[in-house]
């Protein structure tokens, strides 16, 4: 994302030019992870040019840009992904108590499944609408309206609509409280070797955002989820679902981050899956340029059927990013990978060194 303080190469319209040039080179020891490590180096350009407009009552930006990845030795995985984005919040009056947004995206991917030991290439396409109202000083409404499609080369492609209606009780000026209700449908076409897919799925949630203490902020949610099997392998079941991303600034120049995600999703290959993932982390700033982090996460995914498949994750890592100018940062990374893959059978190590650079003009 743009830095706050980059400049600009051109305005227009009453707003900013920005294009961002990234370039990273990333050593991995385990390209499709697995038993069998083949290890090889990922070379990636990836230009992005990006409009900025913060005037009148619409926020605005919009973005298009492509991942060129050249492979030194793999050259049948090389990839070149393209991706544009648009997205405008707005009051729809100076002073009104509602107000919303819209965003649009699109996007190609080339990157490695963990979970089928193979690098996938897949299609994305996303929108959303967002509105809130602000009944009185207190009380407030939000809902939002969800679609997305995913189509993945050789696997099933995974189409979902999910709406939710929230009543927030806004408890100071940092912080809110809220009441959350989902309905979602999720459907498949399937393939000529899988069947087709559709599940329709509601939940409830209460949670919070804002400032918990004077050094804790963030947004932690939990609630029940319930699955029905319209077509396809499966049965209905309640399930507990949460979500957490939690700031501790425990010094001046360090945080301590906890996330949290528990839902259910469909897998490629089109059962349902139950996800859990959970990531503590420490971010450092080391000089007024240069900061480190360090970070630790443990992933289950559970792969509901006539039997039920457990996947094990665990993943730890660190990284130093490095700002030389206002428009020019650097950074380096190092990530250990785990994997216990029950439905495969598969156990995996997996080691990843990546340099990047990225400059703003």
């Amino acid at each position: 994302m743009l830095a706050p303080e980059a400049r600009s190469f051109y305005e227009i319209a009453r707003g900013e030019l920005f294009l961002h040039t990234r370039g990273t080179a990333t050593y991995d020891s385990n390209v499709f992870a697995s038993e069998d490590a083949q290890d090889d180096v990922l070379f990636i350009l990836n230009p992005e040019l990006e409009y900025v407009r913060r005037a009148g009552r619409v926020d605005l930006s919009v973005s298009t840009g492509v991942r060129i990845g050249r492979f030194l030795d793999l050259t049948d995985e090389h990839f070149e992904n393209y991706y544009a984005a648009m997205s405008a919040g707005y009051p729809v009056s100076p002073g009104s108590r509602m107000g919303g947004g819209v965003s649009v995206e699109y996007s190609q991917d080339s990157t490695l499944s963990e979970t089928l030991n193979e690098r996938i290439t897949r299609e994305r396409y996303t929108g959303s609408i967002d509105t809130s109202y602000r009944i009185n000083e207190r009380v407030g409404l939000r809902n939002s309206l969800r679609y997305s499609r995913t189509d993945r080369t050789r696997f099933i492609r995974v189409e979902r609509i999910e709406g939710r209606l929230g009543a927030v009780y806004f408890y100071s000026e940092n912080l809110d409280f809220d009441l959350t209700y989902r309905l979602g449908r999720s459907t498949s076409p399937g393939t000529a070797d899988r069947e087709r897919r559709e599940t329709i799925d509601q939940g409830v949630t209460v949670g919070a955002t804002g400032d918990m203490t004077a050094r804790v902020s963030g947004n932690a949610s939990v609630g029940f989820l319930t699955r029905h099997v319209v077509r396809g392998e499966g049965r209905g079941r309640v399930r507990l679902i949460f979500a957490t991303g939690l700031d501790w600034a425990a010094r001046a120049n360090t945080v301590v981050s906890l996330d949290g995600t528990r839902d259910v999703d469909l897998s490629p290959e089109g059962r349902t899956v139950e996800g859990t993932s959970v990531r503590l982390g420490v971010t450092q700033r080391l000089t007024p340029k240069m900061s480190g982090d360090v970070y630790t996460r443990y992933r289950l995914r559970e792969f509901r059927g006539v039997e039920t498949d457990r996947d094990h994750t665990y993943t730890a890592g660190a990284g130093l990013s490095y700002s030389f100018t206002r428009n020019w940062d650097g950074s380096l990374d190092y990530t250990y990978t785990h994997g216990d893959l029950e439905r495969r059978d598969v156990v995996f190590d997996r080691h990843t060194v990546a340099l990047s650079t990225r400059y703003t003009f």
